[in-house]
Formats: C-alpha cells, sequence, structure tokens
C-alpha cells in the first residue's frame, strides 16, 4: 500500500537535557517550514539501500541547518524471504497501512518515502523527493511544542511536553531514532552487504488525544549508542494526517 502523513509547517520546540554531564540542545525553526520526511524500508528489499543513502544524506542536510526531519521505519513484511530485519516492528507496517488507506492506494511496498502528509512517491525518486521537501518548506503553521527530556536510570528517558493551540483532537508522535548505524545482511536479498542507516526508529510513542501537558518514558535499546541518539517529535491530525509541528534535538 502506499501511505500518507499530512505535514503542514509549524514550531515544534524541542529542549533536551540527556545523560548526566551532557550538554542540552535545542531545535527551533521559528515559523518557517519544515519537512517531516517518512521512509519506509527493509532490509530484506534489495531496491531499499538506494533510498536508505538518499535519507542519511538528508539527515546530513538536516544537520547543516535545514529544518527536514527524517524517520526510517523498518517494516516487517519483508522478513519472510529469509533475513529478519532486527530494526523492523510490525506498528511500523500498521503505520504504512494507516497511510495506504488515507491515500487510497491499493498495495504497500518499499521503499516509500512520505513528505508533509501531501506527498508520497518512490524513496530513491531524489527529485520528487527534492521537490516535495521545498514545498514543505515554504509553509507555515500556528501550533507550538515544547519538550523536556532527562535520562532516569539505566537506559529509560522521560520525555515531558506542553502543547500551545494544540487540542484533545491530536496526536503527539515522538520517536527515539538512532544515526551511524551498520548492519551486515547474512540472507535474503541483500545476502553478503554492509548496509548503513541513519535515524532508524528504535522507540516509538504515539500519544493520541494528546493533553496540553504530560509525559513519556522512551526505552533506549540495548544495543544503541547513546551518542547516535536523538528524539524527533511531531503534532498529527489523526483524521488527516496532517503533521502540525516537528523537531529534533540530540542527547550528548
Amino acid at each position: 500500500m502506499k501511505a500518507g502523513l499530512f505535514i503542514s509547517k509549524s514550531l515544534l520546540v524541542l529542549i533536551i537535557t540527556g545523560f548526566p554531564g551532557s550538554v542540552a540542545t535545542t531545535g527551533d525553526q521559528s515559523d518557517g517550514g519544515f519537512a517531516v520526511v517518512e521512509l519506509f524500508t527493509s532490509e530484506g528489499c534489495s531496491s531499499c539501500p538506494p533510498a536508505d543513502r538518499f535519507l542519511n544524506d538528508l539527515v546530513i542536510e538536516a544537520t547543516n541547518g535545514r529544518s527536514i526531519y527524517p524517520l526510517a521505519f523498518h517494516v516487517d513484511y519483508w522478513d519472510y524471504i529469509g533475513w529478519k530485519d532486527r530494526f523492523a516492528r510490525p506498528e511500523f507496517t500498521e503505520r504504512q497501512r494507516r497511510y495506504s488507506e488515507t491515500f487510497r492506494l491499493s498495495s504497500i511496498y518499499t521503499p516509500q518515502m512520505i513528505v508533509n502528509g501531501n506527498k508520497e512517491f518512490v524513496g530513491s525518486d531524489k527529485l520528487d523527493a527534492q521537490r516535495a521537501i521545498g514545498e514543505a518548506l515554504n509553509s507555515s503553521s500556528i501550533f507550538r511544542v515544547a519538550i523536556h527530556s532527562t535520562f532516569i536510570k539505566d537506559d529509560w528517558i522521560k520525555v515531558e511536553f506542553s502543547l500551545t493551540n494544540g487540542s484533545l483532537s491530536q496526536t503527539l508522535n515522538l520517536a527515539l531514532v538512532e544515526r551511524n548505524i551498520q548492519s551486515r545482511v547474512g540472507r535474503g536479498e541483500n545476502s553478503g552487504r554492509t548496509l548503513l542507516h541513519d535515524n532508524v526508529v528504535r522507540d516509538w510513542k504515539s500519544i493520541p488525544r494528546s493533553p496540553e501537558r504530560g509525559s513519556v518514558d522512551m526505552k533506549i535499546p540495548g544495543d544503541a549508542k547513546k551518542g547516535n541518539i536523538s528524539i524527533i517529535a511531531f503534532l498529527q491530525d489523526p483524521e488527516t494526517m496532517r503533521i502540525q509541528a516537528a523537531a529534533m534535538s540530540d542527547i550528548r
């Protein structure tokens, strides 16, 4: 299926304090536009590595000051052909199916990229991607989100949030993503290849009917490198799938 995630532009302010002795960073895009870029991918899909590399390039663009928020959602429906993707989760496949219903598509597929909810295309199509991202960066919105995250214990982070101009009809999504991952594939269509991944979603929380203030705990996987972790958060209309605010901050 193809999927849909609608995005408008807004401000989402993230204030993150991480582990003891860490440096807090803040993501603030003022009233400018933003682009949340979701890639549905799999290590079992031979067509996906070019799209993965393109998403990695977008992560570099984001670190250079562009308001781009890349997310790699690994789906599980390729696992049956011989390689089980360790980053795949069934809820990511369900998320893609939800987008497919919104776009009224006949099937789901990889690699699929969705930008700002109103554009979906093959994830390796750089021309379509740059066009959609450019349009997204030229929009704006009235919504605001502030998030403050602190290390609790072991591998847990508490994320406290507050919304401005939000409503109980909106959903707040939070993704814990990891950069600089190498994965050696032993079987399946990519057998023998070493794949490089950035901004892989390792933990995911979705708060339906989000109140104006609240908190949620997020788990850092045991095999993740804490220095490569970021939080990406975005406010979304569950009916239209329109994203109304987004931001990212590293945890150092």
